[in-house]
């Protein structure tokens, strides 16, 4: 069986290549209506007849005695519905089912446990306008044991607009919505995952998988053990983010209230907007990066989060590459209001802003804890913090290239203006600290730094030509 690239129906732009239909298929009859060729065959459109196409069961059933290779099958619920839990497998057939609602929203709710769809090789569910897809209930004592969807190795899901998964509480793994198994797809394009509770990913469950979010929400679900309240980016997994929303959702437990990218996952953030998640005892209240994995934020925003430490984001023994974007009006109960770079974690900022964060104790837009920041580009303005308004960092490696880390050298900080603020009075730029030996910079946001604790010496060493450093540290720097 070929590889699935490319799959249509009526008004669906497929995957891999984009398919022009000279028409759309009528839902009475049985003839098939549309044909359209992509680079893996032809697929055609085919109608259910309609004594079938009277209620989803019937429709599904009808598709499972009667699939075709290649066919594209469209189901619209006229009433709310129950469905037993169904696996969507048609002998290795390759096979595209859209379900929709028809004039008004309708509901299909779980009525046991397990997946509602269990979708396999070869299939393409498409979840379009109209239409809910709702679990046994988001509370413990209706618990499931499995997503509302899940996409196995081959299997290809797409939510579009005026879709919904909610409602559903997995117990047992991760993804309150949806999982997607190794080599699975997911495109969101638009509608909401929302309201769904899992151990990890609340929202959404990824593992050795790719997901694309275009458009759309994921919204007040949570994560009860292992973080990612809204998405969960599991080992190997890729996860971009090019618009829409996740907002809302909360790790109790874990760490990303919004996404955790865990051990060598890799999630990219070009648009879109993370905003007002919660990583109730953890860290990256908008993004935890795990191990070994890698975060890249090109363009959009992570704001108004809340976590422990990492406000916005937090990295640990990873990569994190600031092309563009904002990190802004975030905040940590702890340290680092924006963000907090861990042990053996490198942060390289070459654009974007990191803005309006706040903390009470170390590094309002930043707090580095024995992590490596390289700044090249972009500014660090209008952050909060005990000691160091801008960035503070402890036991760490410090490098100014270029961008702007605005200070605060009058101390007499105006809310909304673009100075950083030590509320101690010291470090309103950026403030080192450890074993006792601190220094702090104020003035000069253009001078070019560069620190590193030496842990044998239990000393700062300065201007590294090497690693980077330039400008005249002995002036810019203070004790």
């Amino acid at each position: 069986m070929k590889s699935i690239k490319t799959i249509v129906s009526c008004g669906l732009i497929a995957l891999a290549v984009v398919i022009t239909f000279a028409g759309c298929a009528s839902t009475g009859g049985g003839a098939a209506v549309v044909t359209a060729t992509g680079e893996d065959g032809q697929f055609t459109a085919i109608a259910i007849p309609g004594a079938y196409n009277d209620t989803l069961a019937a429709a599904l059933d009808w598709i499972g005695a009667n699939a075709k290779e290649g066919g594209a099958y469209t189901i619209t619920v006229k009433a709310d519905e129950t469905s037993a839990p169904r696996q969507l497998s048609y002998d290795g057939k390759r096979v595209s089912i859209t379900i929709q609602g028809d004039t008004a929203d309708r509901a299909v709710s779980l009525s046991g446990k397990g997946a509602l769809f269990a979708v396999e090789n070869g299939v393409a569910l498409i979840l379009d306008n109209n239409l809910t897809l709702k679990g046994r209930g988001n509370r413990e004592s209706a618990a499931n044991e499995r997503a509302l969807v899940e996409v196995h190795s081959g299997g290809i899901l797409q939510v579009k607009a005026g879709a919904v998964i909610t409602d559903n509480y997995n117990a047992d793994n991760g993804g309150g919505g949806v999982q997607i198994h190794e080599n699975g797809t997911f495109t969101m394009m638009g509608g909401e995952i929302r309201g769904n509770t899992a151990k990890g990913g609340g929202g959404v469950s990824i593992y050795k998988g790719t997901f694309t979010l275009t458009g759309g929400t994921i919204n007040g679900n949570t994560a009860t053990e292992w973080g990612g309240g809204g998405v969960q980016v599991g080992e190997n997994a890729v996860f971009t983010l090019t618009g829409g929303e996740i907002r809302g959702n909360t790790a109790t437990e874990g760490s990303g209230g919004g996404v955790n990218v865990g051990n060598k996952g890799a999630f990219t953030l070009e648009n879109g907007t993370i905003s007002g998640n919660t990583a109730d005892k953890g860290h990256g209240g908008g993004v935890s990066v795990g191990e070994n994995a890698t975060f890249t934020l090109k363009g959009g925003e992570v704001s108004g989060n809340t976590a422990k430490n990492g406000g916005g984001v937090n990295i640990h023994k990873d990569t994190f590459t600031m092309e563009g974007g904002a990190i802004r009006d975030n905040t940590a109960t702890e340290s680092g209001g924006g963000m907090s770079v861990g042990e053996n974690a490198t942060f390289t900022l070459k654009g974007g802003t990191i803005s309006g964060n706040t903390t009470a104790k170390a590094g309002g837009g930043m707090n580095v804890v024995r992590g490596t920041f390289i700044m090249e580009g972009g500014e660090v303005r209008g952050n909060t913090a005990g000691g160091g308004g801008g960035i503070a960092v402890s036991g760490g490696t410090f490098i100014k290239k270029g961008g702007t880390i605005y200070g605060d050298t009058d101390k007499t900080h105006t809310a909304g203006s673009s100075e950083n603020t030590a509320t101690g009075g010291n470090g309103h730029a950026v403030l080192l600290e450890d074993g006792g030996k601190r220094r702090y910079a104020d003035t000069g946001p253009e001078v070019k730094l560069y620190a590193q604790w030496e842990s044998s010496a239990r000393a700062w060493t300065y201007n590294d030509p090497a690693a980077g450093g330039v400008g005249d540290t002995a002036g810019a720097w203070e004790n």
